[in-house]
């Protein structure tokens, strides 16, 4: 599988041992890298996966994925966001009652 940086990662700052503080702000999750980690990050469009036999790089592969830095190449985030704003606004399981006085 292919896979992208996702468009919502921020990084904060540069950390001591040139660690870096990442957010991504549609999964609402702060990280830490450490320089094995953003070689692989910085390299994923180009990583190909199924060569990797470092239990460690596959491990951080799969960190990035749950936490949404990496994301499917495929994947349109824009579309997704756009569709789950839609889904969350029309279907919604709470009943709204409106109570409207008037005076004679």
């Amino acid at each position: 599988m292919d896979y992208k940086k996702s468009a919502y990662n921020t990084i904060i700052e540069e950390l001591e041992d040139k660690q870096k503080l990442i957010y991504n702000t549609y999964s609402g999750i702060y990280g830490i890298m450490d320089e094995k980690t953003q070689a692989v990050y910085e390299r994923i469009e180009s990583f190909n996966i199924g060569t990797a036999l470092d239990k460690d790089i596959l491990n951080a592969v799969d960190i990035m994925l749950k936490a949404g830095y990496i994301v499917d190449a495929e994947k349109d985030e824009l579309a997704t966001l756009k569709l789950e704003r839609e889904t969350a606004r029309y279907s919604t399981n709470v009943l709204g009652f409106t109570l409207a006085p008037f005076l004679l």
